[in-house]
């Protein structure tokens, strides 16, 4: 993504549609729970407002806090997340949502102002604004899943937002077929996705200085196994929110491959 207009766009799509979910919540669905370990409605409004203030230098930063020790809390990463949720646990929804639009509008009139190639400091150490994007919408969609099957509020699958969050797990396929599945050098493994946002790519693995690297390449089939999903189920599976065993995908080919291909799918930390 280089152009930072659509960049923008995708993000601000399923932000505001994240708001649109809180806004319509009672307090019997701010309390109801997600898929995310842990989390419920209000959690997740929580941590989309955590993030985008920490993004947001012209607004007052959250303090520092110790979430302490919670179950779903199984390492760094997950527990420098949870501080502004843990934060706002004793905050009623509505005043949740509230603070979301703000942190929004001021996340909209900073990113008004900058250029794709702008350097920032993004939740992975610096990077360029329109990558920030990418990543941020990436989470944030997925976010607007969580609360849409929580709240039996479906929709979104063909946003903006969803194709640039299927092109940020797709750009990974690579990496988790020869690195987290560990396929096998000379082995071809294909997704073939359909739905709203589809596309097939065949991955093929090849070994680089003894290590695994996995090239799309032309889909002329011929494959090891070929994996067949929508895309909420390619999504949610890539998102770790379903296991293997509850993902709805057609395996052609070996199966015991296209098994060890889907654990490996799950990409957020």
């Amino acid at each position: 993504m280089s152009d930072l207009a659509p960049a923008i766009t995708a993000w601000e799509h399923t932000a505001r549609a994240v708001l649109a979910l809180g806004r319509d919540c009672d307090e019997a669905d701010f309390a109801t729970a997600t898929e995310c370990p842990g989390w419920t409605v209000k959690d997740l409004l929580a941590h989309v407002a955590g993030v985008e203030r920490w993004l947001s230098p012209r607004l007052a930063q959250d303090p520092p806090h110790d979430p302490g020790d919670l179950p779903h809390v199984r390492n760094d990463f997950a527990r420098r997340v949870e501080v502004s949720v843990d934060l706002r646990r004793g905050v009623p929804g509505p005043a949740v949502v509230a603070e979301l639009a703000v942190v929004l509008d001021a996340r909209c009139a900073v990113l008004a102002g900058a250029s794709a190639d702008d350097v920032v400091l993004g939740p992975f150490g610096e990077q360029r604004v329109v990558d920030l994007l990418a990543v941020r919408t990436f989470d944030v969609w997925v976010h607007e899943q969580d609360l849409r099957r929580a709240l039996h509020r479906p929709g979104g699958l063909g946003s903006p937002a969803a194709a640039v969050a299927v092109a940020y797990v797709r750009a990974g396929l690579g990496r988790v077929v020869a690195r987290g599945a560990e396929v096998e050098s000379g082995r071809t493994v294909v997704f073939d996705v359909r739905g709203p946002v589809s596309f097939t790519d065949a991955v093929q693995v090849s070994s680089v200085d003894g290590k695994g690297r996995g090239t799309v390449v032309e889909a002329n089939g011929r494959y090891d196994v070929r994996l067949t999903l929508d895309t909420d189920a390619f999504m949610r599976r890539s998102a770790g929110r379903w296991p293997v065993e509850d993902t709805p995908a057609a395996v052609d080919g070996d199966a015991e491959l296209g098994r060890r291909v889907l654990e490996a799918m799950a990409v957020t930390p």
